[in-house]
C-alpha cells in the first residue's frame, strides 16, 4: 500500500498544475488534514493505481472551498450539485490523460465526519469502509496508516468478499441512505471479482434493487460511477463519447454481472433503457 501510495501521490490532478502530494501539503499548511478514504485506498490495498480518489477532510467545508478558490480559482473548485457540502478540487474538462501519461482525476472531498462519526448504516459496502492517512514530517518522510473503520474491512478487500457494515436488524435502514446509487454499487465490486460473503446478502441486494429502483437513480450512478461523466440535468457529461480502452471493458463487465444476477426480464424492462437511455454530452474542453 504504502509503495502504491507514494506513485499515486506524485499524478498531477486533472485541471491543477500540480500533484496531489502537493495538494496534500498546501491543504496540510491550512491546517487542513486529507485522509484518502474508500475505494481508492481498497484498490490500492489490492494492488492497483486508482486515478478516482476520494479523500475525508478535517477542515470546514465553507473554509475548504474559500482555500481552494484562492489557490487554483474557482473553475477547479465546485460542488458536486447544488446544495451540497462536498467539494470537487480539480476540472474533468481540462485535457486529461495523453501519450500514455496518467493523471489523477479531480480529488472529491467531503467533511470526515460524514465517514467517521457515523453509524455503520452510513457507509456503503465492507471492502469501501477503509482510510488512509499520511502523515509528512519535517524532513519530508512520510509515515502512513491503514484505518478499518468497519473492523473487518481489510479481510473482506484482501479476500474479495462483499458485506453489509451493519447488523442485520439494520440492514433496511442501511439500504436507505443513498439508496438505489448505494444499492448498485454492489455490482460495481461484483464486476471487479468481489462476491457476497453469504448468499442472504445477495439476495437482499437483488430484491430492493427491484423494489426501490428509480430511473433517475440508475443513471446518476451509471453516469458518474461507470462512464466517469458527470451527471445534470438529465444528461450524463463526458470527456469523449466514444468509449475505448479499459472503460470499455469496465462498462462491459458491469453490464455482464448485473444483468447475470438481477435477471433477463428486469434488465430489459427497467435497467437497460435507464442506462442506454440517458442523454450523452460532450464536455467542451479547455486548454491548461
Amino acid at each position: 500500500m504504502k509503495q502504491n501510495w507514494a506513485w499515486i501521490s506524485q499524478l498531477p490532478v486533472q485541471g491543477l498544475n500540480t500533484s496531489v502530494r502537493e495538494v496534500i501539503e498546501f491543504l496540510r499548511s491550512e491546517d487542513c488534514l486529507f485522509i484518502v478514504w474508500g475505494g481508492s485506498v481498497r484498490d490500492a490495498i489490492r494492488g492497483h493505481v486508482p486515478t478516482d480518489i476520494d479523500a475525508a477532510v478535517t477542515c470546514n467545508p465553507h473554509f475548504l472551498r474559500r482555500i481552494c478558490i484562492l489557490k487554483f480559482g474557482e473553475e477547479n473548485c465546485q460542488r458536486p450539485h447544488p446544495g451540497s457540502a462536498k467539494l470537487v478540487m480539480g476540472n474533468l474538462k481540462a485535457p486529461g490523460r495523453s501519450e500514455g501519461l496518467l493523471v489523477a482525476e479531480p480529488l472529491d472531498l467531503a467533511h470526515w465526519n460524514t465517514s467517521f462519526e457515523v453509524y455503520g448504516s452510513k457507509w456503503e459496502f465492507s471492502p469501501d469502509a477503509l482510510a488512509y492517512y499520511v502523515d509528512i514530517d519535517a524532513y519530508g518522510n512520510d509515515r502512513s496508516v491503514i484505518i478499518d473503520l468497519y473492523g473487518k474491512a481489510m479481510k473482506d478487500a484482501c479476500s474479495s468478499q462483499i458485506a453489509i457494515p451493519t447488523k442485520k436488524e439494520y440492514w433496511d435502514e442501511w439500504s436507505r441512505e443513498n439508496n438505489v446509487n448505494k444499492l448498485l454499487r454492489y455490482w460495481k465490486l461484483r464486476a471487479k471479482g468481489f462476491r457476497a460473503f453469504v448468499p442472504e446478502i445477495h439476495d437482499f441486494i437483488v430484491r430492493r434493487t427491484k423494489e426501490d429502483f428509480s430511473s433517475d437513480a440508475a443513471q446518476y450512478f451509471y453516469c458518474h460511477s461507470i462512464l466517469e461523466g458527470t451527471f445534470s440535468n438529465n444528461a450524463c457529461w463526458v470527456k469523449n463519447r466514444k468509449i475505448y480502452g479499459k472503460r470499455i471493458e469496465k462498462v462491459r463487465r458491469f453490464r455482464k454481472v448485473i444483468k447475470e444476477d438481477i435477471g433477463e426480464e428486469f434488465w430489459q424492462e427497467k435497467l437497460k433503457p435507464a442506462f442506454d437511455g440517458m442523454i450523452l454530452k460532450v464536455l467542451p474542453h479547455i486548454e491548461k
